[in-house]
């Protein structure tokens, strides 16, 4: 039930509600959707509650609206529901659901506490040890050497070069890979 609304069936009278209400002939909608209020009751375990504000009917002044609570019992594995004597709250009744089964139970999703993969405690490691290399080399070489500027920089004609080493790389695996693609229209000499 609290998973989606009333189409047409039992009548279209009910459409966009939560449930419907047999009355003799006349079916009335029961629950705004777009009324939602969930709760946890505390007895000796939560249980779950929720509660659809009332829509009336047609021209009716009369609202209905649903209070479904849930249940955990593990020794009933289907939802059964039950309906109790309605309450009249303000201007509003209000149908209480009974849910009881085990897939009312809380149940361990899963996530949290799995730690870390090899792939972050990597990456760790990689951003510590660069950040280390970068604060020591710079600390070295303004301290001792007396350098400033870009020269603090650890190895910085090897850094300089980096842009242009990719690049190359790049050209290379490219010509590498155009290379084996297609054939090349003339002979060797």
């Amino acid at each position: 039930m609290p998973c989606g609304t009333i189409s047409s069936l039992p009548s279209a009278a009910c459409a966009g509600s939560k449930g419907c209400q047999q009355d003799g002939i006349q079916y009335n909608p029961m629950g705004d959707p777009t009324g939602a209020i969930c709760n946890t009751t505390q007895d000796n375990e939560p249980k779950p509650t929720v509660t659809y504000k009332g829509v009336a009917s047609g021209g009716s002044s009369i609202k209905r609206g649903i209070n479904i609570t849930y249940t955990c019992d593990q020794s009933t594995p289907e939802l059964p529901f039950t309906v109790g004597q309605n309450e009249l709250e303000v201007d509003t009744y209000y149908y209480p659901f009974a849910v009881t089964g085990s897939g009312a139970c809380l149940q361990d999703i899963g996530g949290g506490g799995g730690g870390l993969t090899g792939a972050g405690i990597f990456l760790i490691i990689y951003f510590v040890s660069i950040a280390i290399y970068l604060i020591a080399g710079i600390c070295y070489k303004a301290l001792y050497k007396g350098a400033r500027g870009m020269e603090m920089i650890p190895n910085t004609e090897f850094w300089m070069m980096v842009p242009g080493l990719i690049r190359d790389g790049c050209l290379f695996i490219y010509r590498w890979i155009a290379g084996k693609t297609y054939k090349k229209s003339f002979d060797a000499v």
